[in-house]
């Protein structure tokens, strides 16, 4: 039994995420999206916006870093935190679900090494595997049975899960130390919704034990098995399938969900009382559709007044969420909040509209301590009345 899945880099240029998740053929379910390359900050630059993008389609992803082997651990460093640098634009806190990160051990030796090279895949190993966002995963390795003995097959590695390249041989041909699989790259020849060429993969094993990959981390060493794709294509109301342990909101224009292992649905509306306001329209249309982060950090006590209640919470785009409004709009909304009151209409934040609705869902954020992401995303009339034939989402 396997799973399919693609990986790809900044050579495949912008990226139609719903393209690929459409292509029966490739029948797509995972992603590794290269996060970094070296230390050359401006290399990926497409890698939040593939991130964000693919996670809507429904596409679970991982993010993997090209390794430059170096003399100097310090620069080493440098290449680590990218990575991780890369991973906290995606990552709100370690409550968001992704496969585990990878080292792509490729690069020939040239000046350094072996025992440099590995003093260099182990240091970078130990910063990562440091990070909260990353508590209790461990690296995976990429690497073929020939880049691998160019560095004398070293030891010490052969417990951790390997990605193994090999477009001769099925199933591929192992590194030394490895007496099986986790993911095999079979082609870069592949063609993939409207992508014309790109690395193909497979996971060995079932969605079911895939899925099994991702993890939240509670605490550090703790692991919680998470799904963390959000469905919301068969219904007018959202629908998630989070297993218990990490919560989530989605506004679809009439409630704001709150779903998780205790979901409810607070009545709430954004935008002018005109329910064909536009997305685009400053101060009158609806928070625009995204995703976004609240932080209960963030949360303000106001005086009670019925435009905003007594609380209010900022909204951080994403990302994708600013580009997408750029490449729709040509204008960033800012300002935004999740607020109380009881005003019909509001100038582009939610509100929910019951003051002991407000109460509830701010003590909840308050409660719930840490960064939550919001999807907003229409349905129903709210939807049609909505720019989607400009600017689908």
């Amino acid at each position: 039994m396997f799973v399919k899945g693609i990986d790809v880099s900044k050579h495949q240029g912008k990226i139609d995420w719903k393209a690929v998740a459409a292509d029966d053929d490739a029948d797509v379910k995972f992603a590794y999206l290269r996060a970094s390359y070296g230390d050359d900050a401006r290399y990926e630059d497409k890698f939040a916006d593939n991130w964000v993008a693919a996670r809507l389609n429904g596409i679970i992803v991982g993010a993997y870093h090209y390794f430059l082997p170096r003399k100097k651990l310090s620069t080493v460093d440098k290449q680590a935190k990218l990575f991780l640098a890369q991973i906290d634009v995606v990552v709100p806190g370690i409550d968001i679900g992704y496969l585990p990160p990878v080292l792509d051990v490729e690069e020939p030796a040239k000046s350094v090494t072996p025992a440099e090279y590995v003093a260099g895949i182990n240091r970078w190993i130990q910063l990562v595997e440091a990070s909260p966002h990353f508590a209790g995963q461990r690296v995976m390795i990429y690497t073929s049975r020939k880049s691998w003995a160019e560095i004398k097959n070293p030891s010490g590695f052969s417990d951790r899960l390997i990605w193994v390249p090999d477009y001769s041989k099925d199933p591929p041909r192992l590194p030394k130390g490895w007496k099986t699989y986790t993911f095999f790259q079979f082609t870069d020849k592949g063609k993939v919704g409207k992508i014309d060429f790109c690395d193909q993969d497979r996971f060995n094993g079932t969605l079911a034990e895939l899925k099994d990959l991702m993890y939240m981390a509670t605490k550090p060493g703790s692991h919680v098995p998470q799904d963390l794709i959000i469905d919301l294509s068969s219904s007018d109301t959202p629908r998630s399938v989070i297993r218990p342990g990490a919560d989530r909101l989605v506004f679809d224009g009439y409630k704001l969900h709150w779903m998780g292992q205790n979901p409810k649905s607070y009545t709430a509306f954004s935008g002018s009382a005109d329910e064909g306001a536009r997305e685009s329209i400053k101060d009158v249309g609806p928070t625009p559709q995204g995703l976004y982060t609240a932080d209960p950090a963030e949360i303000e006590k106001l005086v009670p007044t019925d435009d905003w209640g007594a609380n209010r919470v900022p909204l951080r785009p994403l990302r994708a969420t600013v580009q997408r409004m750029l490449d729709c709009f040509g204008v960033i909304r800012t300002s935004m909040y999740i607020h109380g009151g009881t005003l019909s209409g509001t100038h582009g934040c939610i509100e929910i509209n019951n003051d002991e609705d407000e109460a509830d869902f701010f003590q909840r954020l308050k409660s719930y301590g840490r960064k939550i992401e919001l999807e907003v995303r229409f349905v129903g009339e709210r939807e049609k009345k909505l720019e989607e034939t400009k600017c689908p989402y």
